[in-house]
């Protein structure tokens, strides 16, 4: 039961990253079409350097902070779940 809710919560984590990349892939996408549409060419090599960076930049914090979500969403169904007392048997009798 637990394993198919973290498998859950993995895959919702994983959906939501994949759309935020989608997202800023097509935001630079579109930067780098307008400065190549308007920026003269003395200016553009640098322009596009500095695009490419700030999309890699921008990529690796939403893959740093889905892999931060995934642990703590882990460690809160973890946390949420009932605990069994695996050590007190049935045959033995209660504490006095």
């Amino acid at each position: 039961m637990l394993g198919a809710l973290l498998g859950v919560i993995a895959e919702d984590v994983h959906r939501t990253a994949s759309a935020v990349r989608d997202a800023i892939r097509a935001d630079f996408a579109a930067r780098i079409a307008y400065a190549r549409r308007h920026l003269p060419r003395s200016l553009l090599a640098a322009a596009l350097h500095g695009l490419a960076h700030a999309r890699s930049a921008a990529l690796a914090l939403v893959n740093q902070n889905a892999a931060l979500e995934l642990a703590a969403r882990k460690k809160a169904a973890i946390a949420a779940r009932p605990r069994r007392n695996r050590r007190l048997r049935i045959d033995t009798p209660p504490p006095r």
